[in-house]
């Protein structure tokens, strides 16, 4: 749960909804401090194979398919997300 702004923002949803572009194989988002909002949200994406998204096309999407609280602030494009061994993602360590 990421605290913004006095609303509580649920990881699982805002993933759920990102995961829905068609040019993005996996989506994890996590909360980073932040001194307006408390913390601010930040998306860590994977694109599906030879794919390209521009900030302005992926937070286009975020403004149409969820609330404005809820948009991300920060976009990071890498080619793999830190799992463990079960295949979990390691959200502390993409703060």
């Amino acid at each position: 749960m990421i605290k913004r702004g006095g609303e509580n923002v649920s990881c699982v949803e805002l993933e759920n909804i990102i995961a829905t572009h068609p040019k993005i194989q996996d989506i994890v988002v996590v909360g980073i401090k932040d001194s307006i909002r408390d913390e601010a949200i930040k998306a860590f994406v994977v694109l599906n194979e030879g794919e390209t998204l521009s900030e302005e096309e992926f937070f286009r999407f975020c403004e149409q398919n969820m609330a404005k609280f809820k948009v991300p602030s920060y976009l990071e494009i890498r080619k793999d997300l830190p799992r463990n061994c079960s295949g979990k993602i390691i959200r502390k360590n993409l703060k």
